[in-house]
């Protein structure tokens, strides 16, 4: 959130100074910032419903998806959502150990280094994408894919 720069709190000279706030942090009302624990208890309790919700619109259930491929927020998140959906070990796609939280990147990223891992370059099966994050969106897709082309570049 930004609390000014929009219409209902216009930026000024005022709202651009830099004053602690009730965290112990430093910014300006002109500072993007994030409540952590709200977004937290956001995922936990709205992205398993989410899949549920998904998998019943597809007609599907948890053993009938190959993959199941979540923004990579962090790995207790990941963990969470899979523990509470009853998703099997095998067929969640982390790379928490890898890379980490990279955004929207994160999806793609997950699937190109879980090739690499895996040494093949094409997967095929039916995924279930979900993502979450800035501005507590969320979004799901259950796809079939037969051989999606994948490349991890690495430094």
């Amino acid at each position: 959130m930004i609390k000014a720069g929009g219409t209902r709190t216009p930026s000024t000279t005022e709202t651009g100074v830099t004053k602690r706030v009730e965290d112990d942090n430093y910014r300006s009302e002109d500072d993007l910032f994030m409540s952590g624990a709200d977004v937290f208890s956001f995922t936990i309790k709205e992205v398993p419903m989410m899949v549920d919700k998904m998998l019943t619109l597809a007609g599907q259930t948890v053993n009938d998806i190959d993959y199941f491929v979540f923004h990579q927020a962090n790995k207790f998140i990941v963990e969470y959502i899979q523990k509470k959906v009853k998703i099997p070990s095998s067929k969640l796609i982390l790379n928490m150990d890898t890379i980490g939280n990279t955004g929207s990147a994160s999806i793609p990223n997950a699937i190109c280094l879980e090739a690499q891992r895996s040494k093949i370059d094409k997967f095929s099966g039916r995924f279930c994408f979900t993502g979450f994050g800035v501005g507590l969106s969320i979004s799901s897709a259950i796809c079939e894919i037969d051989n999606l082309s994948v490349y991890a570049w690495t430094q």
